[in-house]
């Protein structure tokens, strides 16, 4: 069931990098920014619960972190298209002094300023990453522009085992502050290639925004979502997978130190078997679609990602638990694929571009609520109880949309035809 091509395709998609030095220099600077950010999240978390010992502190932090990129996403993506490479130099340069202060953090009077520097971090990650997008097809031809889409994929699936990993080795090395150091100097790196791409590129061109071409709006993307039961649990399945993950980021930090009983080290390895987890995936799924309707697959990751939550809160063997976490990254990654697969066949063509923006804006709402979410339960609740709470919102909020889509009848008669 295992799709072996996947994972040959994704391997073949570094072939654009062969011949093409700006192409190089742009992928490394992903890769690097990614291993970066990776490394600046375990550090940031380990820091915030060595100090507080609190669960809700930490998720508050994680709600810093993402609201810059959901005010950016959802009100100036456009003007963040239009950045271009110096912009992209220009925005890395400041980010490089912020994360290497978080390294002087060493008490909760020194929170608030942290609370300052992450949401700042933030603003500007999310203005790299849109504007990084828009670059994406005019980096290759348009016919190659799946491949680069495809390398972008893979670049972010092998740092998210990576970025942890290398977390993991400096907290256990060293200590938390030369995390922070190593995720700056990593961001120097990126700002170092950047100024040179811009040296020697061929002007500016690459940088041109993405989607000039007339679409619709936001708006009439909604509708068309809002109209349509599959596409809704599409959106809503996005949403679920975001929310759990965070719930689950959040949450390792204190599952790492107390009920496994292991150094802060233990929270970049479990987050890397999740990445593992994504590279070992996905599922194949021609197979999945050939034999399941996509209702059923959508919410049965939901469920799946949402039981392996509820399992590790209550499990204490850490066997047993990377073992769950390998199988919620490949579930993840599966229906990751699933849901573009369907969205692409589903959606109108005219209105494939704002479909896919009301997506990512459904993720983006997950990990805000789950942030905001954990941050306010934990203050009453156990951390187990929680987990608990987050899955079971989740699994009900699949099973209402499920069937809304007319999903029992859709199964119903999948099985009365096989």
């Amino acid at each position: 069931m295992f799709d072996s091509t996947a994972l040959l395709g994704m391997l073949r998609s570094f072939r654009i990098l062969s011949g093409d030095r700006d192409a190089r220099s742009f992928w490394l600077c992903r890769g690097s920014e990614l291993l970066a950010d990776w490394v600046f999240i375990v550090a940031l978390f380990v820091t915030v619960y060595a100090i507080t010992s609190d669960i809700a502190v930490v998720a508050l932090f994680m709600l810093l972190r993402v609201l810059p990129r959901a005010v950016i996403t959802t009100s100036f993506h456009a003007q963040a298209a239009r950045i271009g490479a110096r912009g992209l130099f220009l925005l890395s340069l400041p980010r490089v002094p912020l994360i290497a202060s978080l390294a002087l953090v060493d008490g909760r009077s020194d929170l608030v300023w942290a609370g300052a520097v992450v949401v700042a971090y933030g603003l500007l990650t999310a203005l790299t990453n849109e504007a990084r997008a828009a670059m994406l097809p005019h980096l290759v031809p348009r016919p190659h522009l799946v491949g680069v889409i495809q390398l972008n994929a893979a670049i972010e699936r092998i740092t998210f085992v990576g970025g942890p990993l290398l977390a993991a080795l400096l907290l256990w090395g060293w200590d938390v502050e030369v995390a922070f150091v190593v995720s700056a100097l990593a961001l120097g790196l990126t700002s170092l290639l950047l100024s040179i791409q811009m040296s020697t590129s061929r002007g500016d061109a690459r940088a041109l925004p993405s989607w000039d071409a007339p679409s619709v709006s936001g708006e009439s993307a909604w509708s068309v979502v809002r109209h349509q039961p599959t596409l809704l649990l599409l959106a809503g399945g996005l949403f679920s997978g975001a929310a759990l993950a965070i719930c689950l980021k959040v949450t390792l930090v204190e599952l790492a130190t107390e009920p496994l009983e292991r150094s802060d080290a233990m929270l970049g390895l479990l987050l890397a078997l999740v990445g593992v987890g994504t590279l070992v995936g996905p599922l194949s799924v021609p197979r999945l679609l050939g034999h399941l309707p996509v209702s059923l697959i959508v919410t049965g990751s939901a469920m799946g990602i949402a039981s392996g939550l509820v399992l590790i809160s209550v499990v204490t063997r850490l066997e047993i638990v990377a073992l769950v976490l390998l199988g919620i990254g490949t579930i993840s990654i599966t229906n990751d694929r699933v849901t573009a697969t369907a969205t692409r066949r589903i959606a109108p063509e005219a209105d494939l571009p704002a479909t896919g923006r009301v997506m990512l804006v459904a993720v983006i709402a997950g990990q805000l609520v789950a942030a905001l979410a954990v941050a306010l339960l934990a203050r009453i609740w156990e951390t187990t109880d929680v987990m608990l709470a987050v899955s079971i919102a989740c699994a009900l909020l699949m099973g209402v949309l499920f069937v809304a889509a007319d999903g029992l009848s859709l199964v119903t008669r999948r099985l009365a035809r096989s």
